[in-house]
Order: structure tokens, then sequence, then C-alpha cells
């Protein structure tokens, strides 16, 4: 799959059982590579555990995802970047029954 090999950083989270854990269940290279976990290790952890949001990030993004509405271009600071400024983009994957469990992250530096 061509999304494996891009140069962003892509994860895929699961938001279906609880959409404040951001529970990644799919990440391309250059994300696993930025996150310095080896790719089993990133499987299951949480987004929101690896990047330092605010918590005023973390209402805004879960406000959103309410609604599964798209979020994108937000400005946060990473734990595991060299302090690296991080724009974000979160988009709604719709099921056919137009219902969503998932949603596709972006890191754009």
């Amino acid at each position: 799959m061509a999304i494996d090999k891009a140069d962003t950083p892509i994860a895929l989270i699961d938001v279906s059982q609880n959409p404040e854990a951001f529970t990644i269940i799919y990440a391309n290279l250059s994300m696993t590579e930025s996150s310095q976990y080896p790719y089993d290790e990133l499987m299951g952890k949480s987004l929101a555990e690896l990047e330092a949001w605010t918590p005023e990030f973390l209402k805004m993004t879960l406000s959103y995802i309410a609604r599964g509405a798209s979020v994108s271009h937000v400005p946060l600071w990473s734990k595991t970047r060299q302090q690296v400024p991080v724009h974000l983009s979160f988009y709604p994957i719709y099921e056919a029954d137009g219902t969503f469990q998932h949603y596709l992250v972006i890191h754009h530096f």
C-alpha cells in the first residue's frame, strides 16, 4: 500500500470504544520512526499519550470526533520529537451505513 511508505507520519486510530483513548491500530513507517517505537509496541498505544496534548486540545478534538467531523492544522508540541512543531489533521473514515469507528491522523511538519 502506498501509504505504508509515505514520508508523512500517518496513523489510524480507533474511536469506537473510547474516543478519549485515541488507540493506534495502524501506523505507517514514518509514524513508527517519528514516534521512536517499534511497530509492535506502537499498536494499541494512545496517540494522546505519545503527544503533548493540552486539555484544551483534547476537548476540542473530542468535540469534533463526537460529531464525526474533520479537524485539521492544529498546532501542538510532541514529546517524541525534538521540540518540532507539528500540525495534525484528523479525518473520519465512514462505514457504508454512515457511522464511523476510525480516524485517519496525518502529522504535518
